[in-house]
């Protein structure tokens, strides 16, 4: 993260300091300016680095597993709307599906500062606007 962030502010990795959010999300230290935003995600062996200059970003990243109780967690998590889209998708589809919504909330409540204590079943009232990119990590 230090060598990234050095190439964007054209400084030793070495002098990068950093800071942290209320709730813990870590962030450049201010005496770099503010101008750029960063975060981090890994799952497995995928790591995954967003950079943004002057906007709030948020990345998180899942690896595809066995989640026979997707529907369960789902029902636990989020909005009963969604608990209740994802139990209409054949029983092979549901972990899948509930790993995406997962992680783009996730990504969502991380941009924010909020983390996963910002409450998974509303992230549909977050202060916008966002952008959501959704994409498959490389093997």
């Amino acid at each position: 993260m230090r060598i990234l962030l050095g190439a964007q502010l054209a400084q030793s990795p070495a002098t990068i300091r950093f800071t942290q959010l209320e709730r813990g999300k870590p962030q450049l230290h201010p005496g770099h300016g503010g101008e750029i935003q960063f975060n981090v995600s890994h799952s497995g062996d995928v790591a995954l680095v967003a950079l943004a200059r002057r906007h709030a970003v948020g990345v998180d990243v899942e690896t595809e597993r066995a989640l026979p109780d997707a529907l369960e967690l789902a029902r636990r998590f989020f909005a009963p709307t969604e608990a209740d889209a994802l139990a209409q998708l054949p029983a092979t589809q549901q972990p899948a599906a509930f790993l995406r919504l997962w992680t783009r909330k996730e990504a969502m409540l991380k941009a924010t500062g909020n983390g996963l204590a910002g409450a998974l079943h509303r992230t549909d009232d977050l202060p916008g606007p966002w952008s959501v990119t959704e994409f498959a990590a490389a093997p």
